[in-house]
């Protein structure tokens, strides 16, 4: 098994992946990965768990989301916290690299979320340490 394989299965705490149409999900620790929005963004929920929206892929399906706090919105209380989420409605993706952080015996993942033509919007990095 190769060293990236090693780390990303690691890291990850074995990553949950499961498929329902469109729509899937990913999990790496308390983070949680989904595309069934139109808007890309980065949150955290009250108990803890990050999630990160890649968004539509073209600016033609994008549209912008409802902030926290909007009585029209799903969190209408401002419960969620919002690190980032789009000033623009386009499309773009969300790149997620996993490998060996600078620190010994940890590795990461990197979120990066992109418009369409590349352009980075926002990004973060989760450090997690390795299990032998």
């Amino acid at each position: 098994m190769s060293i990236v394989r090693r780390i990303f299965r690691q890291v990850s705490h074995g990553i949950v992946l499961s498929f329902c149409g469109a729509f899937s999900t990913t999990t790496f620790a308390e983070d949680t990965v989904c595309g069934d929005r139109h808007w890309q963004y980065h949150s955290k929920d009250p108990l803890g768990v990050e999630e990160f929206s890649c968004g539509a892929l073209v600016d033609e399906n994008s549209r912008l989301g409802r902030e926290p706090g909007d009585p029209r919105s799903t969190d209408p209380n401002s419960e969620i916290h919002q690190f980032f989420t789009q000033s623009e409605a386009s499309g773009g993706f969300l790149r997620i690299t996993v490998g060996p952080a600078e620190e010994a015996a940890m590795g990461s993942a990197l979120f990066t979320l992109m418009d369409d033509v590349g352009k980075i919007l926002y990004e973060t990095r989760k450090v997690q340490p390795l299990k032998n």
